[in-house]
């Protein structure tokens, strides 16, 4: 096809090359593109697939659903995907005080260590929300040892705020002996 001599501001009128078909050799991709074509758009769904994920995830935690939380873990990938405040899978069960969630982050190997934007921890994030039993389930994980707990209790998020601190400021006494005892 070829622009016919159409003037300014008429838009150009397109009319076939005598001899020539909608599927010009000339306009075709070799081999090689078409592979590397594919690939991108094999790497963009993926991308989609996995924010897709990522989005469900974070939507089952705060339903409380541990059947589709467990479902979706199975790409162990996600347990170290976050929110764009940075609290992770863990950190999200742990806030909202899903005892089976965080036990079930827990066992998949998260990082119980791991921190948000504002440097809270799962713990510091359940101690603050008076979650009690998720302390505890936190505490008493084996990533650590007993050194592991004191390590999680000297956590502090970036304003120097402990877990212990962050029960205390909103008067969850329980939570406070439970990090007194250990």
């Amino acid at each position: 096809m070829y622009a016919s001599n159409a003037e300014w501001p008429v838009a150009n009128q397109w009319t076939r090359r005598p001899g020539s078909t909608s599927s010009d050799a000339a306009f075709r991709a070799s081999a090689e593109e078409q592979a590397t074509a594919l690939k991108q758009q094999g790497r963009r769904a993926a991308r989609v697939v996995a924010q897709t994920n990522k989005e469900l995830l974070f939507a089952a935690i705060l339903k409380h659903d541990l059947a589709v939380s467990e479902l979706l873990l199975r790409d162990s990938t996600l347990l170290e995907r976050h929110t764009p405040s940075g609290i992770t899978p863990l950190g999200l069960a742990a806030a909202v005080g899903d005892v089976p969630i965080t036990s079930l982050c827990l066992s998949l190997g998260a990082n119980v260590k791991a921190q948000d934007d504002t440097g809270a921890s799962a713990l510091i994030l359940a101690a603050y929300h008076g979650h009690t039993e998720v302390v505890r389930v936190l505490l008493n994980s084996r990533q650590g040892g007993n050194a592991g707990r004191r390590v999680l209790l000297d956590q502090v998020t970036r304003k120097g705020e402990s877990a212990l601190m962050a029960a205390a400021k909103r008067g969850h006494l329980d939570t406070l002996e439970i990090g007194e005892v250990l």
